[in-house]
């Protein structure tokens, strides 16, 4: 997940897999991964303050290691963090170095001299050959305790990490200091996210998602209503809501049907994901009498409110504040989204 501003050097790179790491030979370590990068270093004019944009590095151009081909990246970041190994810390200075670029590796991991011929070394580098395949898109993610890039100490062995992602979804990007959408949509709720995005955005905006309870609460109001707005249906012969319209809404297009605390759009526009795993009977057997939190584990998250496409043959009861919504957390879908929660000091 990259949320990152080169107008202000700012922001946060970050992911969590599970995977297998082999290191020299027969060495391994399996677990659950993550990394954190979020301090920028402006050590080098072409850094641009440590977020860059459309950045010319590698190969022959004289920013960075020949060990890459020469290419453009629309972003690029430099700087340090951390990493991690269930839940332990690695190693807090890390030197990072990521890029968003056309495909640098095939699908047999080798970086080509051509379309055909392989492989790109270091000594072609001076020769302007290499191959980026304009078709794919890819992040890679480097960590090293090399010295450059700010990194720090060496804590025991060192390391060199490259990370690649074939898979990218650009939800955003930077154009002249402002945020792009399609025409008549810079108003709508984002939507087509995971719950594992939605989590992360939430955690990079110093927020979280809210509970189940939470949800259910600022949409039911003191009085628990069926519905934000109430207990009927309608309101003046209408469903104030944007539910099951096919199409997403500006925010805040149904003042009427605010929840009792002021919550809007409870009901239709974008599912919305919540913090809770999902078990059918957990509020029927927990202990947890105030503020419960849902089960420890699970495999499907929840999504609450309803949406404007309906989700499964229930009619109205999918935009009753009380309706469940259960998907796997990589599922994604054009209707759900999220709203994010804080505590009160």
């Amino acid at each position: 997940h990259v949320d990152v501003n080169p107008d202000t050097d700012k922001g946060k790179v970050s992911g969590d897999f599970t995977a297998t790491i082999r290191y020299q030979g027969s060495n391994q370590k399996t677990g659950k991964w993550r990394f954190v990068h979020d301090s920028f270093s402006d050590a080098q004019q072409f850094y641009q303050g440590g977020v860059a944009e459309n950045v010319k590095m590698h190969g022959d151009t004289g920013n960075e290691g020949s060990f890459f081909p020469a290419l453009t990246s629309p972003l690029a970041t430099w700087g340090s963090g951390e990493l991690y190994l269930d839940d332990k810390l690695i190693d807090d200075n890390l030197g990072f170095h990521v890029m968003y670029t056309d495909g640098l590796r095939n699908d047999q991991h080798q970086i080509q001299k051509s379309t055909t011929d392989c492989c790109y070394s270091q000594s072609d580098a001076v020769k302007g050959l290499g191959y980026l395949d304009p078709s794919k898109k890819q992040l890679i993610v480097l960590m090293f305790t090399q010295g450059s890039y700010g990194s720090g100490n060496v804590k025991g062995s060192p390391i060199w990490i490259e990370l690649y992602f074939n898979t990218v979804k650009v939800i955003s990007q930077s154009q002249g200091g402002a945020v792009a959408f399609p025409p008549g949509t810079a108003d709508y709720p984002v939507t087509g996210v995971t719950w594992k995005e939605a989590a992360a955005y939430c955690e990079f905006s110093k927020k979280r998602l809210p509970t189940e309870a939470e949800w259910e609460h600022a949409a039911r109001g003191p009085k628990n209503t069926l519905y934000p707005w109430g207990d009927t249906q309608k309101l003046n012969g209408d469903i104030p809501a944007n539910w099951n319209k096919q199409s997403a809404a500006n925010v805040g297009s149904y003042p009427a049907g605010a929840s009792a605390y002021g919550a809007l759009d409870m009901a239709g526009n974008a599912w919305e994901w919540v913090a809770d795993w999902y078990a059918k009977d957990y509020y029927s057997s927990s202990n947890a009498a105030v503020d419960p939190t849902g089960p420890a584990t699970g495999t499907e998250r929840l999504l609450r409110g309803g949406g404007y496409v309906q989700r499964i043959e229930t009619g109205s009861l999918e935009f009753r504040s009380t309706f469940r919504l259960a998907f796997s957390p990589d599922q994604t879908e054009a209707s759900f989204g999220f709203r994010c929660a804080k505590d009160t000091p």
